[in-house]
């Protein structure tokens, strides 16, 4: 059996009596019983290993897609714009707290999308210049206006 099952069992068997009042030879059983698994473990590990750093070992905090002030779009409704007023890390997907119909709501990374920009209209010709015919001599108005 691991070692770390055998501390386990022993810190176990250590609360138990104590809270049902057992006698303290019980209780100095369990106590004798978690030190040598505890010893066992560190014995395992050895004098030169370096216990790991808690901030190596944890996980990445995921990243978000949008920030705040983003403008986002319901993937169910990509017409519904709506800025990001705050970004919710934590879990195995990022929230999103935007401003909708004058409230906030909130959405997962996966029900928004980034805003859908269409290409700039543009008037006439290639360049959306106006067109000889519609520009005003001397100040006069068109005489078609």
């Amino acid at each position: 059996m691991p070692d770390a099952e055998i501390y386990r069992d022993a810190d176990t068997l250590g609360r138990l009596p104590a809270m049902i009042g057992a006698e303290p030879q019980a209780l100095a059983q369990a106590q004798a019983a978690k030190t040598a698994a505890v010893a066992a473990m560190a014995g395992a590990r050895g004098a030169d290993t370096p216990l790991p750093h808690p901030e190596a070992t944890a996980p990445a905090a995921p990243t978000s897609l949008f920030q705040i002030g983003d403008l986002a779009a319901l993937r169910s409704n990509p017409s519904i714009l709506m800025p990001i007023i705050e970004v919710v890390p934590g879990g195995a997907e990022c929230r999103y707290r935007v401003f909708q119909d004058n409230q906030k709501a909130t959405y997962y990374e996966s029900q928004i999308q980034s805003e859908q920009r269409s290409p700039a209209r543009r008037c006439g010709g290639s360049r959306g210049y106006p067109s000889a015919s519609r520009v005003p001599l001397n100040g006069t108005a068109h005489p078609l206006d």
